[in-house]
């Protein structure tokens, strides 16, 4: 591995721990840790927390592959050392970005995919909300139907004794 890729490298590692420090004193300064309801770590199992450092070793992943590393050796002794760096550089850029981006857009389409199951299941809470309206109604017209029946059979008994 060229030693500009090793420093892109640890740059990567040394960033992910920093920021991973500072989230983990934000953990233990956040009212929920401090109240009882989370702890540190479920603090830190965040989406967002997870994402950063699963985008940051995927990068490492990339650039310690050993047909990276071949290839950026090959360039190495084609082009200058600060031509090899900016190229490192401008690639763990874009493999983050494009790590990024590319769950992004599968949180998008999985936004659109949810928000058509919630209608989904809206429309037939709707349709049983308006089953049970219906069977209320019928209730209803049949405790009426059984309380004038009801009312006819007492008269009725009323009569029979009277007579």
């Amino acid at each position: 591995m060229s030693d500009e890729l090793k420093k892109t490298v640890e740059d990567l590692r040394e960033s992910k721990e920093k920021i991973n420090a500072e989230l983990k004193k934000a953990a233990e300064s956040s009212e929920d840790v401090k109240s009882g309801v989370s702890t540190v770590d479920e603090e830190l199992q965040e989406p967002s927390t997870i994402l950063f450092n699963a985008i940051t070793d995927m990068s490492v992943k990339i650039l310690e592959d050993p047909v990276i590393n071949q290839q950026f050796a090959v360039l190495a002794k084609e082009i200058s050392n600060e031509s090899v760096n900016a190229l490192i550089t401008t690639i763990a850029i874009a493999m983050t970005h494009s790590a990024y981006n590319s769950i992004a857009f599968y949180d998008g389409l999985l936004k659109e995919e949810l928000d058509k199951q919630f209608k989904n299941i809206g429309h037939h809470v709707n349709l049983l909300k308006a089953d049970v309206d219906g069977y209320s109604s019928v209730i209803k017209v049949m405790r009426t139907q059984i309380d004038d029946i009801s009312k006819k059979l007492q008269v009725d008994a009323i009569k029979k004794l009277l007579q």
